[in-house]
């Protein structure tokens, strides 16, 4: 039988429509993990894992992609984005963190990247500073961004940066 992985976001959903067995569905980094180790036979991956590992083949004309904003990838924070000292990263995305840290890079910026233990954040609560800021992927992110109202970002001084855009 063969073992099918794809991420749990709904914008990869088109690509397992009609599918009738089964499908495994987790994160990006876990799936990426699950096709190295043998534990899937077909998984969609990062196009860093593609680069990372040689027994993967790209297949033409399949992937997740934007003509225009992507509101799935941010960093939320409070204050300036200069003065962060630190920002958790959320582990369920490798291209979304090294993404980051091209553009913090771009931006002249060096704070410290910390490994996170969950991929589930919903709460501005947790950036009690202007020091610390989030990087929230997928789903979590657009529900996060859906909840707030531009009256509350401004109230509790929450700044949402879209990390990735694609034309």
């Amino acid at each position: 039988m063969l073992r099918i992985g794809c991420v749990k976001y709904l914008n990869a959903r088109p690509l397992i429509h009609g599918w009738e067995g089964n499908v495994d569905f987790d994160h990006p980094a876990a799936l990426c993990n699950k096709l190295a180790t043998g534990k899937l036979n077909v998984a969609l991956v990062s196009s860093f894992e593609f680069l990372r590992n040689s027994i993967y083949r790209i297949v033409d004309d399949v992937s997740i992609c934007s003509d225009g904003p992507v509101y799935s990838v941010v960093v939320a924070h409070r204050g300036e984005i200069d003065q962060i000292e630190e920002i958790e990263l959320d582990p369920a995305s490798e291209t979304s963190v090294n993404l980051l840290r091209c553009l913090i890079a771009e931006l002249g910026l060096n704070p410290r990247l910390a490994r996170c233990n969950t991929t589930v954040w919903s709460t501005a609560a947790e950036l009690k500073t202007g020091r610390r800021a989030r990087l929230v992927i997928g789903d979590q992110a657009v529900r996060f961004r859906q909840q707030r109202t531009l009256a509350e970002i401004r109230r509790t001084s929450v700044c949402l940066r879209s990390l990735a855009y694609s034309s």
